[in-house]
């Protein structure tokens, strides 16, 4: 009697990515950077291939592309973290995230070039000291000037009502 072999079908989900066009959004926040841990969600994206990947930069299914304005800042090679997180991907590839920064960064441009409301974007979801939260803040005013002016200007004032004398953010 013959008997297949087993073959394990790796996550096409995570083929393609590159410095230019790279998980982002809360997919990104919810991966461990070597800085900062991820959220909770991190076992769905990695269990449920039926979850989409928030992807960003130059690419098909892109939600927005800041790669001419922030270039490559911010974005790391991320495929040993997945696969020791249970990421079904070759050994061999490359799988490229933006860290919190820029995820939240691209979070914010994709709102300021759609006119809509960022509120939803709170940074108690994700960081957990007002340390973080200053780091963010400092990243965060470091870009503005690679933004074009109407970005900048609604990420501004995005800033001004998110800090708060008790970094209540």
């Amino acid at each position: 009697m013959k008997t297949k072999s087993k073959t394990t079908e790796y996550d096409a989900r995570f083929v393609g990515t590159s410095l230019e066009y790279y998980i982002s959004g809360t997919t990104a926040l919810n991966i461990p950077t070597p800085a900062l841990g991820g959220g909770w969600y991190l076992t769905s994206i990695l269990t449920q291939k039926k979850v989409k990947l928030h992807l960003a930069g130059t690419g098909p299914d892109s939600f927005v592309d800041t790669n001419a304005s922030l270039g490559s800042n911010g974005i790391f090679e991320c495929s040993g973290i997945l696969q020791k997180k249970g990421a079904n991907i070759p050994s061999d590839l490359k799988v490229f995230s933006a860290n919190h920064h820029r995820a939240i960064l691209d979070l914010l441009v994709k709102t300021a070039r759609a006119q809509q409301d960022p509120s939803f974007i709170r940074l108690s979801d994700y960081f957990d000291t007002d340390e973080e939260k200053e780091a963010l803040i400092a990243s965060v005013e470091t870009a503005l000037p690679k933004l074009n002016s109407g970005e900048s200007s609604f990420i501004h004032k995005w800033l001004l009502q998110k800090v708060t004398p008790a970094m209540s953010i």
